[in-house]
């Protein structure tokens, strides 16, 4: 069995360069999903105005998460 993986990235990110994301790996492996979003910065990806701020990552990784969990039809 495999694990799923999600991988979040931003084009914009300071630290990490564009070049550097895994994409030929993650389209190679099934297991792995690769979402590159144009911004983000380092570990961003708030959203919203300033006063209710959303935070997509780790509403993503939920997601993300809760769609491997759910029972499967037998």
């Amino acid at each position: 069995m495999r694990v799923p993986l999600l991988l979040l990235s931003a084009e914009d990110d300071p630290f990490i360069p564009p070049q550097s994301i895994p994409r030929q790996a993650a389209a190679a492996n099934p297991a792995v999903t690769l979402e590159v979003h144009p911004q983000g910065g380092h570990l961003g990806f708030i959203e919203g105005p300033l006063w209710h701020p959303r935070y997509y990552a780790e509403q993503r990784a939920l997601d993300f998460c809760e769609s491997h969990l759910r029972p499967r039809p037998v």
